[in-house]
C-alpha cells in the first residue's frame, strides 16, 4: 500500500524488472492534519504559515516563523520567546513526501524538524510537548492532540472532517493506493486480484470507515475495473 502515486522512475524500474507496468488502484481517501497540543490556543493556520514553520527556505509567501510569538501565540507557563518544536514523518514515508509537495510548495524541510517513523509517534510527541506542532494522518488522531483548521486562499477556515475531505475543500486530502506487479503480459495473479477486489468490497470499505478513512465512491470502484468473482 502507498499514500502517493508511483514515480516515473519507480514505474520504469518495475517495468524493467517485471516486463510490464505495475497496477495501482485507489482504495480509500485520507488527509493529513496539522496538529498541536490541546492547550495551544491556536485554532487555524494557513499553508503559507505552515511552510514558514517547516521549510528551510520558505517560498510560499511568508518569512520564516520560528517562535510561537511570531504567530501571536502565547503558551501559558512557557517563555514568551519559546521556539516552535516542529515534528513530522521520516523521509522514507509517503506522508513526508505528500506534505512537502502539498503544504510546503515543494520546499525542503528544515534540518531541525524532528522526524518519526510513524503517525502514532508524531501524535504522541505533540501530546507530550506544548510547544510542538506536527502533521499526521487524520485516522491516527485522538483526543490528546487537536487538528488545526486550514485557512484557504479566500480567507475561509476549512475544518478537517469527512465532508471537507470528500468534496475536496480540505487541501491536504490524499488518496491511498494498492500497488501490485503483474506478469510479463501485465496479468495479475488470481490471489492478487482477489485481494484487490476485497479491498474495494463493501465489507472492507466499511472497515476502512471505522478506521477514520474516507471510502471510494461507486464510480471510482467501477473505474478500477476489479471485481470479486
Amino acid at each position: 500500500s502507498m499514500s502517493r502515486t508511483l514515480s516515473e522512475s519507480e514505474r520504469d524500474s518495475l517495468f524493467r524488472r517485471r516486463g510490464s507496468a505495475p497496477r495501482q488502484i485507489a482504495i480509500s481517501r485520507d488527509a493529513l492534519a496539522v496538529i498541536v497540543h490541546p492547550e495551544n490556543p491556536l485554532q487555524h493556520i494557513s499553508l503559507q504559515q505552515v511552510d514558514a514553520i517547516f521549510a528551510k527556505f520558505p517560498s510560499c509567501g511568508l518569512p520564516p516563523l520560528r517562535r510561537w510569538s511570531d504567530l501571536g501565540v502565547q503558551l501559558t507557563g512557557l517563555p514568551d520567546d519559546v521556539r516552535i518544536l516542529s515534528l513530522g514523518r521520516n523521509a522514507a514515508s509517503g506522508t513526508h513526501a505528500f506534505f512537502r509537495v502539498s503544504a510546503l510548495c515543494g520546499d525542503d524541510f528544515r534540518d531541525d524538524v524532528v522526524e518519526w517513523p510513524g503517525n502514532g509517534a508524531v501524535v504522541h510527541a505533540v501530546a507530550k510537548n506544548r510547544e510542538a506542532i506536527g502533521y499526521a494522518a487524520a485516522g491516527s488522531l485522538g483526543a490528546q492532540v487537536r487538528a488545526l483548521g486550514i485557512v484557504d486562499d479566500a480567507g475561509n477556515t476549512v475544518s478537517l472532517d469527512a465532508e471537507s475531505m470528500r468534496d475536496g475543500r480540505y487541501p491536504l486530502a490524499r488518496e491511498l493506493y494498492l500497488v501490485a506487479n503483474g506478469d510479463a503480459r501485465g496479468q495479475l495473479r488470481p490471489l492478487t486480484l482477489a485481494f484487490m477486489a476485497y479491498m474495494l468490497s463493501d465489507a472492507a470499505q466499511s472497515d476502512l470507515r471505522r478506521e477514520g478513512l474516507q471510502t471510494t465512491s461507486d464510480a471510482e470502484r467501477a473505474k478500477a475495473g476489479i471485481t470479486l468473482k
